[in-house]
């Protein structure tokens, strides 16, 4: 057999930094412990083409015996 498998994807990733924003700490069971101010950064990626393709061919060899049998 003889197979090429190709992926191609376009995508674009951009962030953004949110400086000095109140994060509020909780414990476990959900109590707020502690505020704090620290920087925090959001990060989205877009998917705009995902292509997988396969292609190729596979070769059988000759049948042997009775397939009756």
């Amino acid at each position: 057999s003889d197979i090429t498998q190709t992926f191609s994807s376009d995508t674009t990733t951009s962030s953004e930094l949110f400086q000095n924003q109140p994060l509020v700490i909780v414990d476990e069971d959900g109590e707020v412990v502690d505020t704090i101010v620290a920087d925090t950064m959001a990060t989205a990626t877009t998917i705009t083409k995902d292509i997988s393709r396969r292609t190729g061919s596979e070769t059988v060899g000759a049948l042997t015996g009775d397939v009756w049998d």
